[in-house]
């Protein structure tokens, strides 16, 4: 995709290196019956909580982002 910008526009960007962190959380244990007198649903509940969390626990993970000339 990079070479087929640079085709179109005659300008090469520097990118830097890339790399990625995959977190798997444990599994949720869900019901086969829903209680449906419930306020919203448990389940997308506890998985906003659980995903927000392990968001939480990357930060430090997470890259500065670039700075200088050769960075837009």
């Amino acid at each position: 995709m990079e070479r087929y910008e640079e085709d179109l526009t005659d300008v090469s960007r520097a990118h830097p290196p890339l790399h990625v962190v995959l977190t798997v959380g444990d599994a949720i244990e869900v019901s086969a019956e829903r209680d449906r007198s419930s306020d919203g649903d448990p389940i997308t509940r506890q998985l906003r909580e659980r995903m927000e969390a392990m968001l939480e626990e990357t930060k430090s993970y997470r890259r500065k982002p670039p700075t200088g000339a050769d960075f837009p």
